[in-house]
């Protein structure tokens, strides 16, 4: 009868160990893997703004390059215009 009782322990520590496993640790190993999925995701699109982020920066550069050379051209115009009209009165 004694031998049957460990053997019985056993089985019963066995069975607890694997219902346990069954309802607390491969559910949080299935959510680990969704985070770790949700996670790389965020990361990717993060890398993706950063991308536009840098284009758009560089888009501004030049498009205010433009605007100060057509601002400085409209006063180099607006110059040789008022010479013009002075040097012919």
């Amino acid at each position: 009868m004694k031998a049957k009782q460990p053997q019985q322990q056993s089985e019963l520590v066995k069975s607890l160990a694997s219902t346990i496993h069954k309802k607390m640790v491969a559910p949080s190993a299935d959510k680990m893997d969704s985070f770790n999925r949700e996670i790389s995701e965020i990361s990717q699109k993060a890398a993706a703004l950063e991308h536009n982020l840098t284009q758009l920066a560089a888009a501004h550069g030049k498009t205010r390059s433009i605007a100060v050379f057509a601002a400085a051209g409209a006063v180099l115009l607006g110059l040789a215009l008022v010479c013009l009209v002075f040097l012919r009165i």
